[in-house]
């Protein structure tokens, strides 16, 4: 039976105040699809009516305004799905708390109290943005997301969504980008001919995304290294170019700026193992024409329409934390919620390239 929290030591306006201080700095997830909220459990995105401008015509007096054509704008839509994670505290953890309690007169002992009352809720707060990032971070790579019972153990059937990445956008190196092929391998010129493509669909590529061992293994290429001979100093054999040097370069010709994608997400399987991976696939560079690819949609929770109950819940943005406890066994639970899902808004205008031309 649920029951009231516990922590004595533990307030709602404190638990506010702790939420309130946690930022997202340290995802990728919302500088490319950032948080919105959306009032149904429904996410929609459109695309189609982006790309270069058209340019109007030039026209004699007295006469009709020539008609362009008109992109058809399709629709993506999708169900919203429920994100959780928990965390409890036995009956062993709570005579910890017993035994903290009594060092909690001097400074240190309040710190270590204060660490062990709220590091369920840091817990899961991160727990919850560790998800969105593998989500969103899957789909930026691969064009969309599977969950199984290997990456989720929410779930034991297969579930998958395509984001609609276009066929025709999806290509490969001729000669994988690694260093046994340092002589052969042309990421420059492939980069070059990925913008050269999209230019004449009507993009303009800006950015391009890679995990770091792709970014390695371009940077062991003689072309690459030449091609930012001339523009970093001692750069040749004798300085490796870092991602500032190479992307000093690569806006010096017009090409897109690169962003690495260097992060770790743990994912805990059904059966309670655990795998820490980069959810980035390897080898996959993303190329996009702006740096917002959609929005991270988060609908209402159905926790945040029960006010009167004994559980205590506090909300930041798309995240409610909710604490309570049970009697019978005794435990402490830290639980976070959310109803969100990135959004790859503009697939159709970005390219995925495999560099390992397997």
């Amino acid at each position: 039976m649920m029951k009231k929290s516990l922590i004595k030591e533990f307030t709602q306006n404190d638990l506010q105040a702790v939420m309130d201080s946690y930022t997202l700095d340290e995802f990728y997830y919302p500088s490319i699809f950032p948080v919105m909220f959306t009032p149904t459990l429904t996410w929609r995105a459109l695309s189609g009516e982006y790309g270069i401008n058209v340019a109007a015509d030039v026209v004699s007096y007295n006469s009709a305004a020539p008609k362009k054509t008109r992109n058809v704008v399709e629709r993506l839509t999708g169900k919203i799905p429920k994100i959780e994670i928990t965390r409890v505290k036995e009956e062993s953890d709570l005579n910890e708390y017993q035994h903290l309690q009594y060092y909690y007169g001097s400074e240190e002992g309040q710190r270590a109290l204060m660490a062990w009352v709220y590091g369920d809720t840091d817990f899961c707060f991160k727990g919850i943005n560790a998800r969105l990032e593998w989500l969103a971070l899957r789909a930026l790579s691969t064009g969309g997301f599977v969950l199984d019972s290997d990456n989720n153990a929410g779930i034991v059937t297969e579930t998958s969504v395509d984001f609609g990445v276009p066929a025709e956008h999806k290509l490969s190196s001729s000669v994988a980008w690694k260093a046994e092929n340092a002589a052969t391998a042309t990421p420059i010129s492939d980069i070059r001919a990925m913008v050269e493509r999209a230019t004449g669909e009507g993009i303009l590529l800006k950015y391009l995304f890679m995990d770091i061992d792709t970014f390695y293994n371009m940077m062991a290429t003689d072309e690459a290294v030449d091609f930012c001979s001339s523009w970093v100093p001692q750069v040749g054999r004798i300085k490796v170019p870092n991602v500032d040097d190479v992307n000093m370069a690569l806006v010096a010709h017009r090409l897109p700026e690169i962003r690495i994608i260097d992060t770790y997400v743990t994912i805990e399987k059904t059966d309670g193992t655990r795998q820490t991976v980069n959810p980035w696939e390897k080898g996959i560079v993303t190329f996009v024409p702006e740096m917002k690819c959609g929005y991270t949609y988060h609908a209402p929770m159905a926790d945040e329409m029960v006010v009167d109950g004994v559980a205590t819940k506090v909300k930041k943005e798309h995240i409610l934390i909710k604490k309570y406890s049970t009697e019978d066994p005794v435990t402490e639970v830290t639980k976070g919620i959310a109803n969100a899902l990135p959004v790859w808004g503009n697939a159709d205008r970005c390219y995925l390239y495999d560099t390992n031309a397997e």
